[in-house]
Formats: structure tokens, C-alpha cells, sequence
């Protein structure tokens, strides 16, 4: 019945085989209740779970992506590096051995490279 409170409050005890009892017992049902709302929060906490794992899953997906990128942007630079490096000792590499050659006599030239060698 209704208390003094206002709301409806079921009549629970524990039995007593030696004592006879007036009023029935609802502790099953308030059980039952209790039972539906551990299952209903239970429920709704692994749906949250769920969408939060989607959500994971996703940021995941993204942070490879970004990775992935970061790996190509990486690799173009380091090889344009490399042949900017190349290129840098090629020309001055290239002057030296043009001067050393221009400072050598003709003859060591015609033995070093041979006759063909030094028409061009």
C-alpha cells in the first residue's frame, strides 16, 4: 500500500516457518525489478561501450591515414634532399676534374687515357 512518503512501497520480509504471516510477500517481484534495471543499465552501458569502441576504432583508422601521409611526405623529402646533395657535389666535383685535366700536359694525358681519349 501507500505509505506516508507517497510512492508505493511493497511489503518484504524474510520468512519465519514458526510464525503465520497475514500479508503476502512481494520480495520475488521486488527482485524481479531489480533484476530489469541491473539488465537495463547493463545494456546501456554496452551500447555505450560499443559506440565508444566505433569512436576508437575510427581515430585509429585516422592516425594511421595521417601516418601513412606523414611516411610519403617524408620519403619525397629525403629523396629530393639526396639529389640536391648529389647535384651540390657534382658541379664542383665536375670543375675540379675539368681544371686538373686542363693543368696536365697532353702527353700524360695520351698515356693515362689513350690516343682516342683525348679527342674530346
Amino acid at each position: 500500500g501507500l505509505n506516508k512518503t507517497g510512492f508505493d512501497m511493497p511489503t518484504i520480509y524474510v520468512p519465519n516457518p514458526n510464525k503465520q504471516v497475514r500479508c503476502v510477500n512481494q520480495i520475488e517481484e521486488v527482485c524481479k525489478d531489480i533484476e530489469k534495471t541491473i539488465t537495463q543499465t547493463i545494456q546501456n552501458t554496452l551500447n555505450s561501450l560499443e559506440k565508444d569502441c566505433d569512436s576508437i576504432g575510427d581515430m585509429v583508422d585516422q592516425a594511421i591515414a595521417r601516418d601513412n601521409q606523414a611516411r610519403a611526405d617524408n620519403m619525397k623529402a629525403y629523396l629530393k634532399g639526396g639529389f640536391l646533395y648529389m647535384l651540390t657535389l657534382t658541379l664542383p666535383l665536375a670543375m675540379f676534374l675539368s681544371l686538373v685535366l686542363a693543368m696536365l700536359q697532353e702527353s700524360l694525358l695520351v698515356d693515362l687515357l689513350g690516343q682516342g681519349g683525348t679527342e674530346l
